[in-house]
């Protein structure tokens, strides 16, 4: 006996397939390799339905002499985490980071704020979760490396408020590494704001007089806010970050960013581009002024020198420039001996379209609406103060003594109210 295994045969009757199990036995004739069936055990879905297959199988693994499991009854909570915390550890490492913050922990007398940092970024940047859900929780499903302490709750608390001293030195610490590591071009920097709203209170706090309230990027004008902004390289690698008072002014803030990228970080003559948020007259000088070349978008209204330089773009003997790659096309105007780039956006000609015919939609919807509420009020007001006067013998007086309905003044009706759209005049304008 060579052995003996269980074989499918498939045979098709019609258009429809079954399937049968057979016991065999595997031998060699005349020196051929063949089978020999020893038991037909029949088709597989009536087997299966019937319960017979489980209940030979359940036979034969009683005589087995191996371990035999149901994966029904198996439970499978998963592995612990290993190689996302450990490719966090490899670029901290490469960073110097521990080093960095060993340092720290050794001048402030705190052993573990390395550790700290460690899981903490670990934890932002595979997994992002409170700190308390991280501690609590997210611990138990990673694998930190050899040598690396969990912390408590309250020293990932402490860790936050020393980072947040140790700002300064951390931002200049890695810029000076990536700028190593990965040769870091500062020629080109993009700046921008955005904010972020606090829950609880919202009375104003001298332990956070940063908190207050003012524009929210979220449509929270309701709560309190700080004002956060990014200064990144061309790539996206971020180089700085700063956080401002919640009411302050976008265009405040570009003079301090310039002045510390030149003192801290020594970049000499870079490009720096903002939004129109960050256009002031004072910004643009200050920008001149210290050498650098600008990208500043501006606005279109309420700007003469905009005004003057799309008059100039709508000139025919001014030169458009297709640009492929953003489907648009381009015009540059010399103004005031500034330099403007005009941009002409299909895609933001049909976006600009699509919001002004949604503004002009609610604003019908409203204006229906307070028709119908002005008609229903003045209803009720007519019904409540029109009585028929009575005649000096108790009948109804002539209807002389009420004006004719012609002469009475007609309620506004749906048919008083139309919508005046006037389409845009396609006009090549700044993106």
């Amino acid at each position: 006996m060579i052995g003996v295994f269980v074989k499918t045969t498939v045979r098709r009757r019609g258009d429809r397939s079954y399937t049968y199990l057979s016991l065999v036995e595997a031998v060699r004739v005349d020196g051929k390799n063949t089978h020999k069936t020893l038991l037909r055990l029949g088709e597989v879905s009536h087997l299966a339905t019937s319960g017979q297959l489980d209940r030979i199988i359940a036979a034969l693994s009683s005589h087995a002499t191996g371990s035999w499991i149901d994966s029904a009854s198996l439970l499978a909570n998963g592995a612990p985490g290993l190689g996302g915390v450990a490719a966090v550890d490899a670029c901290c490492s490469r960073l110097n980071l521990d080093e960095l913050f060993s340092s720290i922990g050794d001048a402030r007398g705190s052993k573990n704020l390395a550790d700290t940092v460690l899981v903490m970024l670990a934890n932002r940047l595979l997994a992002p979760s409170s700190k308390r859900r991280a501690i609590l929780e997210w611990l138990d499903d990673v694998v930190l490396p050899d040598g690396v302490t969990p912390p408590s709750l309250d020293q990932c608390y402490r860790a936050l408020d020393v980072l947040f001293e140790e700002k300064v030195r951390i931002e200049t610490h890695i810029y000076a590494r990536v700028t190593d590591l990965l040769n870091l071009d500062l020629r080109l920097c993009c700046y921008d704001l955005t904010s972020t709203f606090f829950e609880g209170e919202v009375v104003p706090s001298p332990r956070f007089p940063s908190r207050a309230f003012g524009y929210s990027r979220d449509h929270r004008g309701d709560r309190p806010q700080v004002m956060i902004g990014l200064l990144v390289t061309s790539d996206g690698i971020p180089i700085a970050h700063y956080v401002f008072d919640g009411n302050t002014k976008d265009s405040t803030t570009l003079p301090e960013v310039m002045t510390d990228l030149q003192a801290r970080f020594g970049v000499g003559r870079i490009a720096l581009i903002a939004d129109r948020g960050l256009i002031a007259e004072q910004n643009v000088l200050a920008v001149a002024d210290a050498g650098f070349d600008h990208v500043l978008a501006t606005r279109l209204h309420r700007d003469a020198d905009a005004e003057a330089v799309l008059v100039a773009a709508k000139d025919p003997a001014a030169t458009w420039v297709q640009i492929e790659e953003a489907r648009s096309s381009a015009c540059e105007v010399v103004h005031g001996g500034r330099r403007y780039v005009i941009v002409d956006s299909p895609a933001r000609h049909r976006r600009d379209d699509h919001r002004r015919e949604e503004l002009l939609g609610r604003t019908e919807s409203k204006l229906i609406a307070l028709e119908a509420a002005y008609a229903r009020a003045t209803s009720s007001t007519r019904r409540r103060s029109v009585r028929r006067p009575t005649g000096s013998f108790g009948t109804p007086a002539s209807r002389g003594a009420f004006p004719p309905r012609s002469a009475r003044a007609a309620s506004p009706g749906p048919s008083m109210l139309r919508r005046s759209r006037s389409k845009r005049t396609p006009l090549p304008g700044a993106t």
